[in-house]
């Protein structure tokens, strides 16, 4: 059990490492883990949808990693472009 969080380990400490997200998510799919191993053929439907919803926030966090590297990559190419166009000014000047 706990393989996704245990990924995240210092080699040397032993400490969870990593981004926040990362971390969250592994400790959630852990978590799927441990309700799964629990399910029974009858009488155990709360644990269905508990392992639903936090699939749905899985999802909900990888797209914030998703749309937090397109925010971070379009900063970066507006700070490049910027600072390529005070270069020319400079030189022109």
């Amino acid at each position: 059990m706990h393989h996704h969080l245990s990924e995240l380990k210092h080699p040397q400490w032993g400490s969870i490492v990593g981004y926040e997200n990362h971390i969250r998510i592994a400790v959630l799919k852990d978590e799927i883990e441990v309700f799964e191993s629990r399910i029974k053929p009858h009488d155990t439907g709360y644990l269905h949808t508990t392992i639903g919803t936090l699939e749905r926030r899985i999802k909900e966090l990888e797209g914030k990693e998703k749309d937090n590297v397109e925010e971070r990559i379009e900063k970066w190419e507006t700070e490049i472009k910027e600072s390529s166009t005070e270069k020319i000014k400079d030189v022109a000047n």
